[in-house]
């Protein structure tokens, strides 16, 4: 078996292809350069920065409609929340056993929060597919060691004394330990910074298995080249060659690396990107080379076009690139997408010319023009505009005028430019923070609107989580396999209906193959059908068991579904609890749990007996006093109530089941019907209707 760390680059045969390639990733970034600075124009347009692009240019008014800064928000915001619905349940794993590894799905959830993929990641990732109109992730392992510092109580002996004491002393030592911490580590890469060759490669992986590779431009400082050495990716000698090469490393940019995106984007930030700071342009390179005759990955860094700094195997055990890439919207016949800003750009820089010269216009129409003879009215110096000042002229002589309001027409060319652009981008009312104000839309134009919002939304978050999103878990999984060796706590919900836990994940065995699918837009979509499935139940529930020959009617996967839609994965568990999963402890066991400052539930399986004569003894030997005891006389109440109930229910016939199915003999639906609610409700004097609750412009909103 091949070391995977081993380095190949001082290989005759490697050294042949990897110049062979250079010159194609080299001539491939300069092939999209007029796609980086186009990109950096349709940053423009979104940071509000005027730019060579607008017609009409004054001194005075410099104002940036932001049209496009809105609608891209505006998808942002819903595409996020669509993605990650309320109830935190985000992925689903099917597996070749049949078992439903809950432990491991809550894995990759936690990762999930650890990534920041919620509040960083996806939406500046959703930002940059509008705009680049390419979605790309770079999807490492982040390993990081800290030291951390903890008090331990230890006991001394009397012979460990140098006095002679009666009994067991106690002291307090500081102990320090190195902790080290891994998990996955996401990154948005810019569009202007990634090349797939050849481009007429459907995908990433496509490129790299017809020949081609995908080369991800790196800029790299003098720590982090030190870090590269230290970790072993780079040798020493090579890496002060490229350090003395600082702001000349790196191939022949076509003057791309002078006007990068990030740049751009740090000034439109404030902040001056390589402006003190000396980085070297690095080519990392995923492709496939010839070793012993066998086609491998390999991942090869450049530094120049003289300088090959590194080339080895593929590090990750799944043997995949991590750069994950999909376009926008497919265009036929090419790897990358079409920016969604591009064919709106005009527009936003006719609304911004519309604006200032709107405001120009407006500035003269404050200001009264005088119209005066200056042989009839010599004293035109005297003319002063100011509180109670004296002309000294001819009033028939002169003549105040003002200036048209033109601003007017301004504003509804600025209007038109809007409902154009938020057409073409797919925006409607319902997605911003206002809606038309010049009319109440009527309710079917709102359930139109709403409608029409659904299925665009679906569509292009359906790109996301099968291009992106589920590729992700993937690796997330993946990398858990070959990098953790050690158990890890996360909060695993479990089954659905069991209370949440701290549940220890041993690393993952390979002898069971997992699939995982991003289920988060799913679970959107499903509560969205709550009414239609609440319908589809009372259908089932009226049909007779005749009329199901061998099969049977079981309701409870539809109601935790129901129940986590409308409740959330945190209070579900709690209302609607799965009996048969509480499992029964041993009474020891929880006294040991209990002594330890857990709160240890009691469960229908416990002997409730047994149980309370053990903990009752328990809090005997330790003692009535301190917060141990608290929690096993809390527990042992919990055993003396349960055990008054299940007496109190054997002596009133309670514990029947009720004939109607409802609580207090209560009625249910009937078959086929919806639940509504109740009718005919006096309201007091001035309430609002219900359908006026709340204006039909303003729903839904920005959650």
């Amino acid at each position: 078996m091949e070391d995977l760390n081993k380095e190949l680059s001082g290989l005759k045969a490697i050294q042949t292809q990897a110049q062979k390639i250079h010159q194609q990733v080299s001539q491939s970034f300069k092939d999209q350069q007029n796609r980086a600075n186009e990109n950096i124009d349709w940053w423009d347009c979104y940071n509000g920065k005027l730019n060579n692009n607008q017609a009409y240019e004054d001194a005075v008014s410099k104002i940036y409609v932001p049209i496009v800064y809105e609608a891209v928000e505006a998808r942002t915001t819903r595409f996020s929340n669509q993605i990650f619905p309320e109830n935190g349940r985000y992925i689903e794993v099917i597996t070749e056993d049949g078992d439903y590894p809950y432990g491991h799905m809550a894995l990759m959830e936690n990762y999930i929060d650890r990534s920041n993929l919620r509040t960083e990641i996806i939406p500046a990732m959703c930002r940059s597919g509008d705009i680049e109109g390419q979605y790309s992730l770079y999807v490492s392992w982040k390993e990081s060691k800290k030291k951390i510092r903890y008090k331990d109580l230890k006991k001394n002996t009397i012979a460990d004394l140098d006095v002679d004491l009666d009994g067991i002393e106690e002291y307090e030592v500081v102990e320090e330990q190195e902790w080290i911490e891994g998990r996955p580590h996401v990154e948005v890469v810019s569009d202007s910074d990634l090349t797939i060759y050849p481009a007429t490669a459907d995908s990433v992986d496509d490129a790299i298995e017809s020949g081609g590779h995908v080369t991800m431009l790196m800029r790299m400082t003098e720590g982090k080249i030190d870090e590269m050495v230290a970790n072993g990716t780079f040798d020493k000698a090579k890496a002060e060659q490229l350090k003395t090469g600082f702001g000349n490393s790196g191939a022949d940019l076509g003057g791309y690396a002078s006007r990068s995106t990030e740049k751009e984007q740090g000034a439109a930030a404030g902040i001056r990107v390589e402006g003190n700071t000396r980085v070297a342009h690095v080519y990392q390179t995923w492709v496939k080379l010839k070793i012993k005759g066998e086609k491998r990955l390999c991942v090869v860094y450049y530094g120049g076009d003289e300088l090959l700094l590194s080339v080895k195997l593929n590090p990750y055990w799944c043997n995949k690139c991590p750069i994950i890439s999909a376009p926008v919207r497919k265009v036929a016949g090419i790897c990358k997408g079409v920016s969604l800003v591009k064919p709106v750009a005009e527009l936003q820089y006719m609304a911004n010319d519309a604006a200032n010269l709107a405001m120009s216009s407006g500035i003269y129409s404050l200001m009264p023009i005088v119209m005066t003879d200056p042989e009839k009215n010599p004293r035109i110096g005297t003319m002063l505009m100011n509180i109670a000042s004296i002309w000294q002229t001819n009033p028939n002589d002169t003549q105040l005028v003002e200036f048209p309001p033109l601003y007017q027409h301004g504003f509804q060319m600025i209007d038109w430019c809007k409902s154009e652009i938020f057409q073409a981008l797919s925006v409607n009312p319902s997605m911003i923070t206002s809606g038309q104000a010049y009319r109440r839309p009527t309710q079917s134009e709102v359930a139109n609107e709403q409608m029409v919002d659904v299925l665009t939304t679906a569509d292009a978050v359906t790109i996301i989580e099968n291009s992106i999103l589920t590729p992700l878990i993937e690796r997330f999984f993946e990398y858990d396999k070959q990098f953790r060796t050690a158990p890890v706590a996360v909060k695993a919900h479990g089954q659905v209906g069991i209370r949440a836990q701290m549940e220890y994940i041993p690393p993952i065995q390979r002898e069971k193959r997992y699939y995982f699918k991003w289920f988060g837009v799913e679970q959107a979509r499903s509560a969205q059908r709550i009414q239609q499935q609440i319908s589809a139940v009372n259908v089932a529930r009226g049909i007779p068991p005749q009329l199901m020959p061998g099969r049977k009617l079981d309701l409870v996967p539809v109601i935790e579904n129901l129940m986590e839609n409308a409740f959330g994965s945190r209070l579900a568990p709690l209302v609607f609890k799965d009996e048969t999963a509480q499992m029964s402890y041993s009474p020891l066991l929880e006294n040991e749990m209990l002594m330890n400052g857990y709160d240890v539930e009691i469960s229908e399986l416990d002997d409730d007996m047994e149980h309370l004569q053990a903990h009752i003894d328990a809090l005997n030997a330790e003692g009535d006093v301190g917060v141990q005891a608290g929690f096993l006389k809390l527990h042992i109440a919990k055993h003396q109530q349960r055990i008054l109930e299940r007496q109190q229910e054997v002596s009133m016939g309670l514990a029947q089941a009720n004939p109607t199915g409802a609580p207090g003999g209560a009625a249910m639906p009937l078959p086929g019907s919806s639940p509504a609610g109740p009718a005919n409700i006096k309201q007091p004097p001035g309430s609002i209707e219900a359908d006026q609750m709340q204006d039909p412009t303003m729903m839904p909103r920005n959650m």
